[in-house]
């Protein structure tokens, strides 16, 4: 057995040494509060299952608006400030953590000031020795610059997809020389060559001789004048040979914008009806009789029955009776004016 002052030694020793340790324990519990209270994210664990918050740290009141004491007094106050429209899924999430461990998730929450606040939280469960889990811990950070810059995003892709589809074919930029500088469309196959293949070349390396002066003389012209020029031109490109109107705009000193849109339906349609005026216009000048039916209840005359009407002082136009006089020369198929019933 040890002498009284060797008892006495060894206790002062181990005292010391507690000592020692539990100095070392609040200097580490110091400098973690410190980081804590000097961290933008909010630190915070709960009990589990119950959710009853036991720790939050002082962050909390810059984020959500509320004093830190509110938490721990009120233990669900966190989940009742989540927005109203996010809480089914926060709770779906918390009481997915059972199975998964941890959870990564965003929802919005709402400040007293009815402010909107978009959180982070990452939480996951903690055990203790016997490997039961006994809390949660999380941290939440609050992205809501984040979201607002995702959402200005959206709303700039959608304004350019709005754009895009606004023009129906395509935009160019170019300059005076005619280099193609920016180009935006919803038709690739409607480019003579590929986009990445055009951009730094110039309107004459890609167009035909006639419609690459037609459309730089168009070009040089709107950026003198500052005036809108338009030039119509056919190209042949993957998706056919089309008709093409381009709408010349300056948009700088040296930069002209064009806006092209595919018209060949339209050119289409009007070489149609020339083709159609003409074909009846034939069938009329060279008819023996005095109108011929262009379509139901509509008549065209020759051009002797014309010559009457247009001579007789009674005729007016769009009477039916002077529509159905007969010509002067009948031939055997005149037709009769309607009887009447």
């Amino acid at each position: 057995m040890g002498t009284i002052e060797e008892s006495r030694f060894y206790s002062f020793r181990g005292n010391h040494h507690i000592a020692m340790i539990e100095k070392k324990q609040k200097r580490n519990q110091k400098q973690l509060s410190s980081i804590l209270d000097h961290m933008d994210d909010v630190v915070w664990s709960a009990s589990w299952p119950e959710m009853a918050l036991i720790y939050v740290s002082p962050s909390v009141e810059k984020i959500f608006g509320r004093p830190r004491q509110d938490f721990l007094d009120h233990k669900n106050l966190w989940f009742e400030v989540v927005d109203d429209a996010d809480k089914p899924r926060v709770k779906k999430a918390m009481s997915r953590l059972a199975h998964t461990g941890k959870n990564k998730l965003q929802y919005r929450i709402v400040r007293p000031d009815k402010r909107i606040v978009w959180l982070e939280d990452k939480n996951w469960l903690v055990a203790d020795s016997s490997g039961k889990t006994v809390s949660v811990d999380g941290i939440a950070s609050d992205i809501t610059a984040q979201k607002k810059a995702e959402q200005a995003l959206r709303q700039s892709e959608q304004r350019s997809r709005s754009i895009v589809e606004v023009i129906p074919d395509m935009m160019v930029v170019t300059n005076r020389e005619g280099v193609y500088l920016d180009i935006i469309t919803s038709s690739p196959d409607k480019l003579a060559v590929p986009k990445q293949m055009v951009l730094g070349k110039k309107v004459s390396d890609i167009l035909p001789p006639a419609e690459s002066a037609m459309v730089m003389q168009a070009i040089r012209k709107s950026l003198d004048t500052g005036n809108l020029q338009v030039a119509e031109y056919q190209l042949d490109v993957p998706a056919g040979k089309l008709f093409f109107e381009a709408r010349i705009i300056r948009t700088g000193d040296d930069k002209a914008m064009a806006l092209i849109r595919d018209i060949t339906s339209g050119k289409q349609t009007e070489q149609r009806l020339k083709e159609s005026r003409a074909r009846y216009k034939s069938i009329a000048d060279n008819s023996p009789v005095g109108g011929v039916p262009i379509h139901p209840g509509h008549f065209r005359g020759s051009k002797v029955y014309l010559y009457q009407l247009e001579n007789d002082p009674a005729y007016r136009p769009g009477s039916k009776g002077h529509l159905w006089r007969p010509h002067p020369d009948p031939g055997p198929h005149t037709p009769q004016p309607p009887q009447p019933r």
